[in-house]
């Protein structure tokens, strides 16, 4: 199912650290495939880190408050 989502999807653990994507995430990161996505990175440490502290709060609101949020973010 993830593989024919064209969409961005990621998911993290508590501490904001990656634990995998689907293939089109993982190609915006620029590897060839979701299994070549290094797990354990965080925001800090890819190529949006200057976002890297809004993305950590962002998290943390959605983990604190237990809510869904749809969250529409600008690809460059």
């Amino acid at each position: 199912m993830l593989r024919s989502i064209p969409g961005f999807i990621y998911w993290k653990d508590i501490d904001g650290v990656y634990l995998g994507c689907n293939q089109a995430e993982a190609e915006m990161l620029g590897y060839k495939s979701a299994k070549e996505v290094a797990v354990g990175k965080t925001d800090y440490d890819l190529s949006w880190r200057y976002e890297a502290e809004i993305l950590r709060k962002t998290d943390q609101r959605i983990m604190l408050n237990k809510a869904y949020e749809e969250i529409l973010e600008n690809v460059t």
